[in-house]
């Protein structure tokens, strides 16, 4: 077996000790494999501890008793995307619900290129308007649709190269923008040209992360759905936490449509 398999074979192991020991069910955060460009392999690392903080699980890794299972029943077949985030409140309230330490490796295929960046506006979309979950349309060209035929033109290429290398740009700054302001040093990159650019994802990220709202509205849901006290202290925490966030990126963009019509009258 490769390394891959042997990592997966291991969470299983992992897996069906949890359910010896009364979980009802679980998951593990998922690895993308070397497919995958660089700055998917940071975001996913990045997503997991959001993922893993909130208790849910991805769909690459999910395990359930078939009591549990049943008792929910099972995936909600009205959604053509998040089923695996809705399974895993569902098994909330029917008990322990764990997310293992270990992870599974998946294929980072589909994030290479123009198509991450469909997939990662796509969900961003989604959060805005989790109802598109419901059409199949809405997901068909980044979830069902697939060519595993990997072309290798040169404009191609340069494009794949291209999208990557914005997206790890990206990347970089939503990973490093909370300690930058704890260093003198960093600060003076302000008004360069990395600080505008800097300055221009963080704008961008403002606007995006305005899906926090209606994040924190769907857990305020669930914490009334949930019937275990433990749970619902941790949904409660989760919900406090989305508000927080949200709230200081609405400042920023109420701070920064003004500024914008200031500088260019």
């Amino acid at each position: 077996m490769d390394a891959d398999t042997i990592i997966n074979v291991r969470v299983v192991t992992s897996a069906l000790r949890r359910m010896d020991k009364g979980a009802v069910g679980g998951g593990a955060p998922a690895r993308f494999d070397k497919a995958a460009p660089l700055y998917a392999q940071l975001l996913v690392l990045w997503f997991g501890l959001w993922l893993r903080l909130a208790g849910i699980a991805g769909g690459a890794f999910l395990f359930c008793t078939r009591d549990a299972f049943e008792a929910v029943g099972g995936f909600d077949e009205r959604l053509f995307g998040a089923e695996d985030a809705a399974l895993s409140w569902a098994f909330k309230r029917e008990g322990r619900f764990v997310v293992l330490w270990g992870f599974v490796v998946t294929s980072g295929r589909r994030m290479r290129g123009v198509r991450g960046m469909l997939m990662i506006g796509t969900l961003v979309r989604i959060g805005f308007f989790p109802k598109t979950l419901r059409q199949r349309s809405s997901v068909k060209k980044i979830w069902y649709d697939s060519n595993r035929e990997e072309s290798r033109g040169i404009p191609e290429l340069l494009i794949t190269l291209g999208t990557n290398a914005i997206l790890l740009t990206v990347t970089i700054v939503l990973l490093t923008d909370p300690i930058f302001d704890h260093f003198p040093r960093l600060k003076a990159l302000i008004g360069s040209p990395l600080g505008n650019i800097r300055f221009a994802v963080n704008i961008v990220f403002c606007h995006v992360f305005l899906v926090l709202w209606p994040c924190a509205g769907l857990l305020l849901r669930s914490l009334f759905q949930q019937t275990r006290w433990l749970e619902r202290v941790k949904v409660a925490g989760l919900t406090a936490l989305c508000l927080w966030f949200a709230w200081s990126v609405t400042r920023g963009v109420i701070w920064f449509w003004p500024w914008l019509y200031h500088q260019m009258t």
